[in-house]
């Protein structure tokens, strides 16, 4: 794998767990885990085959994974639950269709194929319930892991539908419906670290609603939302801080990041035009289509569709972003 670019043929999916200690790569010979504090190579294994979705439960040995698209180890709507210690398979199950997004959370598992989401208890596999969805994609459902579990996602073109799960026997879900008033479409959903606001972008508008009453409760612009499109959402830890990635071509990207502690500053202009939110720091990104996310010391940890892994130090005080690791992640 000396070559960044030969990388893109080679990784099938990338990701970072829930607290950005680790990544987690599927390949076309099997998986990689990887530290991200300390950077290292944590474990992985080798199937000649393809594996796809890599998801890690609590940062153990335990996996859940599926096939790809090509060569592949297993079916594209078979779920693997893999015992990396014993090197075996432990459970698995399989739905009606491909599994877009697998997701684990206290020990509660969530599947996603084209029409729903499928939730079952972990690591029994048992079901638990079913919820319709409009579309599947990875950036239009959010889940939420402080005290209960919150899972946003669309119903319709234009209604959002957060979901509070309690499961006990007397407890159900308890739905929440957030509208906007513009006819654009979302493009991006994202709950905050506490789950109390929901990041809803358009492509000109980031929405922040109240997750308890559904109200809108501001609107960040920016001239920088037009550049390209909005291909991530992050709040960092204290939730003071957004994060807002922006893919302008192949080859060029840029995470720019708002000060949401403070209220928007407003004018009497305000009444004759719409004022933009200032950027607080941008940082420029390289190599094509990536992904980030804040690590608990509100680093940003990013990994690109080519296997690069940055860590940024994000100077609050300064207003600035420095590149503090740049590595090749297959070298």
């Amino acid at each position: 794998m000396e070559s960044i670019k030969n990388n893109e043929d080679y990784i099938n999916y990338y990701n970072f767990n829930e607290n950005g200690s680790c990544i987690s790569i599927g390949t076309k010979n099997g998986f990689k885990i990887i530290l991200c504090d300390p950077y290292d190579n944590y474990y992985e294994s080798n199937f000649n085959n393809g594996i796809g979705i890599v998801e890690m439960y609590k940062s153990s040995n335990i996996l859940a994974l599926t096939g790809c698209e090509k060569d592949s180890k297993f079916s594209d709507n078979q779920l693997i639950i893999w015992d990396d210690n014993k090197k075996e398979i432990f459970k698995e199950l399989r739905l009606i269709s491909k599994i877009r997004i697998v997701k684990i959370i206290n020990d509660i598992l969530f599947l996603v194929n084209d029409i729903k989401i499928y939730i079952f208890n972990f690591p029994e596999l048992s079901f638990i319930n079913y919820l319709d969805i409009y579309s599947y994609k990875n950036e239009l459902i959010s889940f939420c892991v402080k005290s209960e579990i919150k899972l946003a996602y669309l119903k319709d073109k234009t209604n959002i539908y957060i979901k509070h799960i309690k499961f006990d026997k007397k407890s159900k879900m308890k739905t929440l419906i957030c509208n906007k008033d513009n006819e654009s479409n979302f493009i991006y959903l994202q709950f905050n670290t506490k789950g109390n606001i929901l990041a809803a972008a358009t492509e000109e508008i980031i929405y922040l609603y109240n997750t308890s009453n559904g109200d809108c409760t501001r609107e960040i612009t920016n001239s920088c939302f037009k550049l390209g499109f909005i291909n991530c959402i992050k709040f960092n830890n204290d939730d003071k801080f957004l994060a807002i990635s922006i893919i302008i071509n192949q080859n060029n990207g840029c995470i720019n990041i708002f000060d949401i502690g403070k209220e928007k500053e407003k004018s009497i202009f305000d009444f004759f035009m719409s004022s933009e939110d200032e950027c607080y720091s941008e940082y420029n990104v390289k190599n094509g289509d990536f992904k980030f996310c804040f690590d608990k010391n509100d680093n940003i940890l990013i990994i690109t569709k080519n296997g690069k892994f940055n860590k940024i130090f994000f100077d609050k005080k300064e207003k600035k972003c420095e590149l503090m690791i740049n590595k090749n992640l297959f070298i």
